[in-house]
């Protein structure tokens, strides 16, 4: 409840913040596809691919998982990291995109599902016809 009071009170995000984060979605939606190709284990071989310095949270969401680490755990883990970075904006878009993603693959939803609504819901009824032309052209 704390969470959800603390990150309303900063969601503010502009189109600019909004197309900044499209390429988070493109990359969740990739590994809950390699999640149904290789199973959670598959998780581990794709931080190498990822940048240590923009994708920390991501990083630590997949060792969460991987690890073991049950879904409620795992989001009040990440909660604490945003909180504690007092994000705002493109940031904060980010980093509420990677989390909710991540625990929504954890869950065992599709990759689909992943993109299309849970990740969708985060850019607003405005954007959808952007955010839809953009994942389309990046599942290409």
């Amino acid at each position: 409840m704390m969470f959800d009071y603390w990150v309303s009170s900063r969601m503010e995000f502009t189109l600019e913040d909004k197309r900044e984060c499209l390429e988070t979605t493109t990359t969740i939606a990739g590994l809950a596809m390699k999640v149904r190709q290789g199973g959670i284990s598959a998780l581990k071989a794709e931080i190498g691919a990822l940048d240590p310095l923009n994708d920390k949270l991501l990083i630590k969401a997949i060792n969460l998982i991987v690890g073991g680490v049950i879904g409620d755990e795992v989001r009040k883990i990440l909660q604490n990291y945003i909180i504690v970075g007092n994000y705002r904006n493109r940031r904060l878009l980010k980093r509420l995109l990677v989390m909710e993603g991540m625990i929504a693959l954890q869950n065992g939803h599709s990759p689909e599902f992943i993109r299309d609504f849970v990740l969708a819901s985060f850019f607003g009824e405005g954007f959808q016809q952007e955010y839809a032309a953009y994942t389309a052209t990046a599942v290409e």
